[in-house]
């Protein structure tokens, strides 16, 4: 086996994929958490209705026709998780921005 002891690229220590990819990653956590956190475009509307055909179906499929009246997650939960991932994500990309920029 030949080790080749020159200076190479991979001594470098920023990994730029690895900061474009959370940067990239943070960017679409960011649509999709604001998306939600601002309800635009009935995103928060659309779960629900979909969450609520689910638990109908869970309930006829389970013979309790009652089981899916009542949903205990209101549209709120949804646009507080989006906030959580929207900051999150916002974290992450500025992170990213500040490490590729700094190192």
């Amino acid at each position: 086996m030949i080790m080749i002891t020159s200076a190479s690229a991979a001594t470098s220590t920023t990994p730029t994929s690895v900061l474009v990819l959370l940067a990239v990653l943070g960017c679409a956590g960011l649509v999709y958490g604001g998306r939600l956190a601002l309800n635009l475009r009935g995103a928060v509307d659309s779960i629900m209705e979909r969450r609520r055909a689910a638990l109908e179906y869970r309930a006829q499929q389970s013979g309790n026709l009652a089981a899916g009246v009542s949903d205990p997650l209101g549209s709120w939960f949804f646009r507080i998780i989006g906030s959580i991932v929207a900051v999150a994500s916002l974290v992450m990309v500025a992170f990213s921005l500040i490490e590729f920029v700094s190192g």
